[in-house]
């Protein structure tokens, strides 16, 4: 009953971000993940499905350190994933920020997650500030990171693609989405 209200209590303040954003996922799904710049070697379809899964968990839990402990959890295989892809390839050190986020942001893209705005919003003011600090924190400020830079795509400026070909592909799904929504 608490975390209905609690809940809701955020609801107004999202509902537009989050309408915007699956309208946006869906529009943007033909995406390739060169276009992210994924480096081949670094494209798996299932781990990719599991790191997604993991974020979808996110509303099936009411607690704001249970909703947390999805992003961290996709997080973290994300992060094992490509630990394991540098030891494969030779290379010594933890995966950085530059390799992480793209990934992060292939992942929260096909997800698809409904309400994500909602829910980091809701951690945001409901988890005990203490509780955002480290591994938490940083996953939630990614999330943040990757929901600004997927809602912000409308062009090809800020990716590898082909500036007149994201045009089209966009405009096409842009069209078919709102023809569906028109039904």
């Amino acid at each position: 009953m608490i975390h209905d209200l609690a809940y809701d209590s955020v609801v107004p303040a999202t509902m537009d971000e989050d309408e915007e954003l699956k309208r946006q996922l869906e529009i943007l799904q033909f995406l390739p993940e060169e276009a992210l710049d994924i480096p081949v070697d670094l494209q798996n379809d299932v781990v990719w499905a599991v790191a997604s899964n993991e974020l979808r968990k996110i509303n099936s839990y009411r607690t704001p350190g249970e909703k947390i402990g999805c992003i961290v959890a996709c997080s973290a295989l994300i992060t094992r994933f490509l630990g394991a892809a540098k030891l494969k390839a030779g290379e010594g050190g933890d995966p950085g920020a530059d390799e992480f986020l793209p990934l992060f942001i292939w992942v929260v893209l096909k997800a698809k997650c409904p309400f994500l705005y909602r829910n980091t919003e809701y951690i945001s003011i409901f988890h005990h500030p203490t509780r955002l600090m480290g591994m938490s924190g940083y996953c939630l400020m990614n999330l943040r990171s990757a929901l600004e830079f997927l809602r912000e795509l409308k062009t090809a400026d800020n990716i590898s693609m082909d500036k007149a070909e994201f045009s089209r592909l966009y405009d096409a799904a842009a069209d078919r989405i709102d023809a569906i929504s028109d039904q």
